[in-house]
């Protein structure tokens, strides 16, 4: 790339800065919005809640067997 001049240099700045507050003010929306289905949601954490409190009472029932 040869070398600038100083008001080549500005002029160049100047013009990306252009095109960058061009760029961000189009709408890009190639993929389009997102939607998630959470209808089973609820019940994946009720089960997990579960099962964590039933792993934590294993875990307690362990350690009171386990000690003298």
């Amino acid at each position: 790339m040869k070398n600038l001049t100083t008001p080549q240099a500005i002029f160049f700045g100047l013009g990306l800065i252009a095109i960058s507050i061009i760029i961000s003010n189009y709408d890009f929306n190639i993929v389009g919005d997102a939607y998630a289905d959470t209808s089973g949601l609820e019940l994946a954490i009720e089960r997990a809640g579960s099962d964590i409190a039933k792993a934590l009472h294993k875990i307690a029932h362990e350690i009171s067997m386990t000690q003298y």
